[in-house]
Order: C-alpha cells, then structure tokens, then sequence
C-alpha cells in the first residue's frame, strides 16, 4: 500500500514523556477524586480515565499540538512543512527541435503536511504532479533533514502531444528551514534539480504570474 513514511520523533524521548505523562496524570486523577493508589480498586478506578484522556491528548497531538515549537527537536524532530513553496527546476529534457535543453522552469510546490502523512503537488505551466508515496526523514543524530516522494504527472490536456503523463521521484533536503533543495528523475529517462523557497502557509491553487510562463511555450511559438 502506498502512503507516507514517517521518521518523525526521538523514540527516547517519548518513551520517556509517556512515562512521565502517565504517571502524572494517575497521581492527579487519584488526588482529585480522593483515591489512593495503594488500593487495588483505586487503580480500577483510575486507569479507564488515564486511557480516556491519553487517547485524546494523541488525537489532539496529532491534529494540531505536535505544530507547537515546544515539542520541537526533543521530542518532534521536524518542523511543520505546510504552504506554498516557489521555485524552479532544470530538466535534462532536450527540445526535439532545436537540440537543446529547455531553459529554467519557475514552478511552485503545494504541501498538505499532518504528524503522520504528507502530500505534495508540483505545478508548473505545463503540467500538475500528484505525490503517491512519501518519505520524510529527520534525523537530528546524522544531522538529516530529507523529504523524499514518488509522484504521477498530469500535463495540460492540450499539451499531451508534446508530454505524456509519466511518473517519477523526487528527493528534497530542507536547508535553514524555509528552503528545499534537491533532484528528481523519471520514467521517461529524465532528471533534473529543483529548488524551492518558502512563500505562504496559505494552500494556493494557482500559479503566481510568474511561474505561467513554461519555456516550451516560447519554443512552440
């Protein structure tokens, strides 16, 4: 099954805040309702609601706490990586008609990032990638911030004479948080780099101005 994989938290760490958490909260639910943990019952009494609360503590986690810069590198090893990213990226595609590689493509890269899964879309003039499966890797020991995915292009329905639909993967490393760097290669025995910088958190469905233009547009002219 295709999905994301996630390298996300320090292990260590939450197996310690687990600990902690748990045993906390036992002692205050046992101090608030007057039980003591000395009692066979009390533990009765005290578990169903620590598994109560812990099981909406992942959930709100999940959803929405693990964004907050206090869980970040102790306990969540990556920052939250949603927006809008602009960019470019040079292809090793040679223009049939003139036996040159295209010129630089501006394109802007889409993030839908959750604690557990991500999703990417590439836009450029030409054509939209949809990620399928994903790969995010920080690893603080080895110093490894990466984001890799395999993703299906869709180009413009009137450009498919010139650009099929094809499939590929792209591998991304996060530089000084706001900017991604890295390559790509595909089916159609392509590759290229790309490199992004971060533009919004706001999710946008069009292209700015200044990525439209596609070289191959002016080539076809």
């Amino acid at each position: 099954m295709w999905g994301s994989r996630m390298i996300t938290t320090n292990r260590r760490s939450i197996i310690s805040f687990y600990v902690i958490y748990t045993t906390v909260l036992s002692l205050l639910i046992a101090t608030v309702f007057g039980r003591s943990l000395g009692e066979i019952s009390a533990w009765l009494f005290v578990i169903p609601k620590v598994i109560t609360i812990q099981l909406f503590t992942v959930i709100l986690f999940n959803n929405s706490l693990w964004k907050l810069k206090i869980f970040r590198k102790w306990l969540v090893t990556f920052p939250d990586l949603t927006g809008t990213w602009l960019g470019s990226l040079q292809s090793s595609y040679v223009n049939p008609e003139t036996n040159e590689r295209v010129d630089t493509i501006a394109c802007m890269l889409v993030i839908q990032h959750k604690f557990k899964k991500i999703h990417l879309n590439l836009h450029t003039g030409e054509s939209i990638s949809y990620s399928f499966s994903e790969e995010i890797n920080f690893d603080p020991e080895r110093n490894l911030k990466r984001l890799s995915y395999s993703y299906t292009n869709e180009p413009r329905t009137l450009l498919d004479y010139r650009s099929n639909s094809h499939k590929g993967t792209v591998i991304l490393n996060l530089i000084d948080g706001n900017k991604l760097k890295g390559y790509y290669y595909t089916d159609r025995s392509t590759k290229g780099e790309l490199e992004f910088t971060f533009k919004t958190k706001k999710l946008m469905d069009k292209l700015p101005e200044n990525c439209v233009h596609h070289p191959m547009d002016e080539a076809s002219s």
